[in-house]
């Protein structure tokens, strides 16, 4: 009876292992991000299940984190390539670990890209402005004039305008690691 109990139940994780592979193919020819998040998520919850660590989790975990790096969610895509690395060296995977492990120095690389750098400060340098814009046509007042003749509703309209503008900027700057 413990016998026939320990084969059904070998044979269920088999069953679940082969699921998870089939979702993993699933989502890695997906061409939808979010349905293929979700499929990996999907994937992810049935690896756990599972337990003992199966290499196909190691993979699910890898193929997320690429779809997540795809669009540049690096911090998310991150987490996941540690998650798949600790997979790998659960299951003593050593051209995984290295595989993975060279993926989180190019990742490393791309977040520190030319790119992004200009972007951040592009972001400071737009907020600064926006900010000290929306400040300077809060009235008729700071502009005198000089400008052009702007009446009071239309100074307030640049100066709502120029905020925005500003917080866009600081929406960049912030968020550009």
């Amino acid at each position: 009876m413990y016998r026939k109990a320990a084969e059904l139940q070998r044979a269920d994780r088999a069953e679940n292992v082969i699921r998870l592979k089939a979702l993993n193919q699933k989502a890695s020819l997906e061409p939808n991000y979010r349905k293929a998040v979700g499929i990996y998520h999907q994937g992810i919850a049935l690896g756990e299940k599972i337990g003992g660590d199966p290499k196909p989790l190691a993979k699910t975990y890898f193929g997320l984190a690429t779809e997540q790096r795809s669009k540049r969610k690096f911090p998310q895509a991150e987490t996941n390539y540690k998650n798949a690395l600790d997979s790998y060296r659960k299951n003593e995977d050593l051209r995984g670990v290295k595989k993975v492990e060279s993926v989180l120095e190019n990742l490393a690389q791309e977040r520190n890209t030319l790119g992004n750098r200009i972007l951040k400060k592009v972001g400071f340098a737009t907020a600064i402005i926006g900010f000290l814009g929306s400040v300077f046509f809060m009235t008729n007042n700071f502009t005198g004039y000089a400008i052009a003749e702007i009446d009071q509703q239309s100074s307030s309209l640049f100066s709502v305008v120029l905020f925005f503008i500003g917080i866009v900027g600081l929406y960049f700057f912030i968020n550009k690691k």
